[in-house]
């Protein structure tokens, strides 16, 4: 993605650092090297210049971006081509539910500073560059699934909370297992797995709610049984912990990591489709229409 600086970004010491006009190509390395300076959110969502350099939103009075793609762009994340162009596009029903689900990460994300389990929130934004990337992006796709099933406001939430954390148990395995650029020993494979119960455990005392804390346990569960970490099976799996389940397999499927490339999201909608004794097939549809795909 490249971004036109729109107008003359200060440090905080009065230095120029980017100029209007000039163009940015905002790639991880570049991203992190605004981050340290400070100005990324500057560079995302433009505010008033030298005046507000160094201010933090809340203080410069920003607001949060009426639309679907910047209020992506805000949080730093950029969904797949295929998403981005639905959206964009007003492909069917996509920017519709993908907008209601965003609404609802913003409100979760703003709105919980003071619970018990937001922490462990903030532990995931600065733990692996890609892992916040793929918490935010598996709980967009799990809410826009929520919503096109006609979930309540309550419910949303707490798919949407669960979603966020599905991954929290992450934080506590070593960065060079999450990272490595190559297949995992079996010893670091068991240790992987230990991820949900691990996460479960992590949050047990939070004021996070109960299907928030069931979905951070079952999150890789199978229909067939073949899961982990207890090998549940059909209906003995939450619904909501299928949905996160599937969002976060489409999303780890189509989005390059430091062992593996990315799928196309039509070769891994196909895969899904072929794999009835792993996934729902109402839900793999009902992603398929959330995110304007066909086979």
């Amino acid at each position: 993605m490249v971004k036109t600086i729109e107008q003359d970004i200060y440090a905080a010491d009065g230095k120029l650092l980017l100029a209007q006009g000039q163009t940015v190509v905002l790639n991880e390395a570049n991203r992190k090297r605004l981050r340290r300076l400070g100005i990324l959110d500057q560079v995302l969502y433009p505010r008033t210049n030298r005046e507000n350099a160094g201010r933090s939103d809340a203080e410069v009075g920003i607001d949060v971006p009426a639309t679907i793609m910047e209020a992506i762009m805000w949080k730093e994340i950029i969904l797949n081509q295929v998403i981005e162009q639905a959206m964009l596009h007003g492909q069917g029903n996509v920017g519709t539910g993908l907008q209601a689900a965003c609404g609802v990460v913003d409100n979760l994300i703003h709105s919980s500073k003071n619970e018990t389990w937001y922490p462990y929130l903030s532990v995931l934004m600065n733990y692996v560059d890609w892992l916040y990337s793929h918490s935010i992006n598996t709980a967009l796709i799990s809410g826009a699934i929520g919503t096109r099933l006609g979930y309540s406001e309550q419910r949303l939430k707490d798919l949407t909370a669960g979603a966020l954390l599905h991954d929290v148990g992450q934080t506590v395995l070593p960065k060079s297992v999450l990272n490595k650029p190559s297949k995992l020993t079996e010893e670091e494979m068991i240790i992987m797995k230990n991820h949900c119960e691990m996460g479960a455990s992590m949050l047990e005392s939070t004021t996070l709610s109960n299907v928030s804390k069931t979905i951070i346990l079952q999150h890789h569960e199978k229909k067939d049984g073949s899961g982990y970490p207890y090998g549940l099976s059909g209906m003995m799996i939450l619904q909501e912990s299928k949905i996160v389940a599937l969002a976060e397999a489409f999303d780890t499927a189509t989005t390059a990591r430091p062992y593996k490339d990315a799928k196309p999201v039509g070769t891994v909608l196909e895969e899904m489709v072929q794999r009835p004794d792993l996934y729902d097939m109402g839900l793999v549809r009902m992603l398929m229409d959330t995110i304007g795909a066909t086979l």
